[in-house]
């Protein structure tokens, strides 16, 4: 579990940044990570922070590597919705 700090999304492509609150993995406790998913309809692509080197504390929000793992057949099945902001007409 995280306290999210940013969701965004573009096109089939979602980007989430925040700290782990709770997990079973100690090293990951009170981090602060980014995930982005890739919903291709057939078989979902992850990309994650904590490959790079460096103090996951510093990740900006709404940062994370682009979706470059596939994840296993049969699982993930991300589903991306849009997000558009209202432009001011005037």
């Amino acid at each position: 579990m995280a306290k999210v700090d940013c969701l965004t999304t573009g096109g089939p492509v979602a980007v989430v940044t925040g700290v782990v609150t709770e997990t079973d993995v100690d090293g990951f406790r009170n981090r602060r990570v980014g995930v982005s998913v890739r919903d291709d309809g057939r078989r979902d692509r992850l990309g994650y922070s904590w490959i790079t080197k460096g103090d996951h504390q510093e990740l900006p929000p709404c940062m994370s590597a682009a979706p470059f793992e596939k994840v296993k057949a049969g699982t993930g099945d991300f589903r991306v919705l849009p997000w558009k902001l209202e432009y001011p007409t005037e």
